[in-house]
């Protein structure tokens, strides 16, 4: 349903050899491999540094007839920032820990599956997010969660790779000093809320999911908002996330709207694909069917 056909002959591939410990790198090679064999011209770009990822596909743009991305959930972010705002083809290449647009997908996680789909062309139109001028797939944080991605330096990803964000999450929780916020959506409807996702996919941080109806095509933003603020009930959220409860709490709302508009008195951190972007205040908008990415026909 929704899915069109590209014919593809030039492909730039970036690979995040870090990701997933390696997996993103052993992956690209495989499927690198299996294109060449196939006749198609590819160019091969590893990422070093931060940012890398957009630099190249803002490059690739103007050469390439589709981008593949090796790597995770930050490294696509990265990515589709550099095609922004007329954007081309992406191929993703499950390599990162989490991997959520490629689940939410339904993407091939073996090489050989990832190269068929990628021949074949395949794609359906998904929409973006847009935050002050960056856009994303899966969602955007206000507060709490993005602080809790600012303390996960690179180091401790190392040294314990998926338990890092649930360590920085118990010492944010024991630390951060909420602040309540003013949400407005389409202009017309207030809220206040002490934390708030606003979401374009349904999952959440790896199997989690905050907003179970939303969908990458349908044109609407899904928002959930936390309206307590203390330690106890942060602690009552997360357990409440965790085991998909939240819906069923009465200071959770789960609400609907094509804008959002955050603004709180102190600046609050701001976080989009599990990547630290800006403070508030923010406005973020849906962008819809506006990115082509190539999936299993």
């Amino acid at each position: 349903r929704g899915i069109g056909k590209y014919k593809l002959k030039r492909y730039t591939i970036i690979v995040n050899e870090k990701a997933g410990q390696g997996r993103a790198r052993k992956l690209a090679k495989k499927v690198a491999d299996m294109l060449r064999e196939s006749k198609k011209d590819i160019e091969v770009l590893k990422t070093e540094k931060p940012q890398d990822a957009k630099v190249f596909a803002s490059k690739a743009k103007g050469v390439s007839e589709t981008i593949i991305v090796a790597g995770g959930d930050g490294t696509i972010f990265e990515a589709i920032n550099g095609m922004a705002p007329d954007f081309i083809p992406l191929g993703i290449i499950p390599g990162g820990t989490a991997n959520v647009l490629a689940k939410e997908l339904r993407l091939p996680r073996r090489a050989k599956s990832l190269t068929k789909m990628i021949i074949e062309g395949s794609f359906r139109n998904i929409d973006l997010g847009l935050i002050n001028e960056k856009y994303f797939t899966l969602m955007a944080g206000i507060g709490f969660d993005a602080k809790v991605i600012s303390e996960v330096k690179p180091v401790m990803k190392q040294i314990f790779r998926k338990l890092a964000y649930p360590a920085a999450g118990v010492k944010t929780l024991l630390t951060y000093r909420n602040q309540e916020m003013d949400i407005i959506l389409d202009n017309s409807v207030c809220k206040k809320a002490y934390f708030a996702v606003v979401s374009n996919a349904s999952g959440y941080g790896g199997p989690f999911s905050l907003s179970a109806e939303a969908d990458l095509t349908d044109g609407i933003l899904d928002v959930s908002l936390f309206e307590r603020g203390r330690v106890r009930d942060f602690v009552k959220y997360t357990l409440a996330v965790l085991t998909g409860r939240h819906p069923k709490l009465k200071d959770v709302k789960l609400l609907r709207a094509k804008e959002v508009e955050v603004d709180c008195k102190t600046e609050l951190l701001v976080q989009a694909d599990g990547e630290v972007i800006d403070k508030t205040p923010v406005k973020i908008e849906v962008k819809n069917k506006v990115l082509p990415v190539l999936v299993s026909r």
